[in-house]
This record gives C-alpha cells, sequence and structure tokens, in this order.
C-alpha cells in the first residue's frame, strides 16, 4: 500500500496518522449522547481543523451543531 508515493503497509499507526490518514468506521458509529458539534471535536486531527470545508461539504452539520447526534438526520449514512 503506498500513500503519495511513499510505502505505508509496514508504518506503525501514529506515522500513517501523521500524513493525514484516518479510518473511517463503515457503520459510521457516532457517540449518540453527544452533540453533533461535540462528535467533530472529537474526531479532529488536526490543530486547526477547517470546520469551513466540513461545513461546505455537509452543511446539515452546522445547523445541528447544538443538537443529540442520535436524533440528527446530520448523523445518517449521507455523512
Amino acid at each position: 500500500m503506498r500513500y503519495a508515493g511513499e510505502p505505508i503497509a509496514t508504518l506503525p499507526t501514529h506515522k500513517v496518522i501523521r500524513r493525514g490518514i484516518g479510518y473511517v468506521p463503515e457503520d459510521r458509529e457516532i457517540f449518540a449522547g453527544l452533540t453533533v458539534a461535540e462528535n467533530l471535536r472529537l474526531a479532529e486531527r488536526q490543530e486547526r481543523p477547517n470546520y469551513a470545508l466540513v461545513y461546505d461539504l455537509f452543511p446539515e452539520l452546522e445547523t445541528r451543531g447544538a443538537q443529540r447526534a442520535a436524533r440528527s438526520p446530520a448523523a445518517s449514512s449521507r455523512c
């Protein structure tokens, strides 16, 4: 397996993550008791996450930020 021309299959997980590669489970589990915004903060991988880009791609996440994730259509498989 290669990323940006570099072999990464044998790298330790922390080194793969530092390259900006993450794992998104297929079932897209969330913390239902937390808000949509809190779930997003838990997923941060950068010191200054680009929420403008996230909200451009998924506008419902911004409008439902204060809503519990379990009740939010934004937590559906569309995202």
